[in-house]
């Protein structure tokens, strides 16, 4: 069950706002997930964020090279994992149950 930190969350809305001003509309949504979702992190750990985006026209380590130097203001490691929502509902992506069970939804698009 998630249960993530005021810390964790505050770490999460500043990536919210940065990566919405950055991918414009282009973002689907960004879950947290891992230790700092399920809130049993601790001081060395990094916040693991879910970014689903339309990457048409640009390749996935273009967008994490332009995401994590604009989210620099985040003190604290960030392992990023941006894909497309097609690559999420992909019977071959792994980390799709454990996410969508311990995932905490920071952003999503209206439809």
């Amino acid at each position: 069950m998630p249960n993530p930190s005021e810390e964790s969350m505050r770490y999460g809305e500043i990536a919210v706002d940065v990566l919405t001003k950055s991918l414009g509309d282009r973002l689907f949504s960004i879950t947290m997930f891992g230790s700092r979702a399920r809130g049993d992190d601790t001081e060395e750990s990094d916040i693991d964020l879910l970014i689903l985006a339309d990457l048409s026209g640009m390749s996935s380590l273009q967008v994490i090279k332009a995401v994590r130097m604009k989210l620099d203001a985040i003190d604290i490691s960030k392992d990023l994992l941006t894909i497309t929502p097609q690559e999420f509902k992909s019977p071959r992506f792994v980390l799709r149950r454990t996410i969508e069970k311990e995932g905490v939804v920071l952003y999503e698009r209206e439809h």
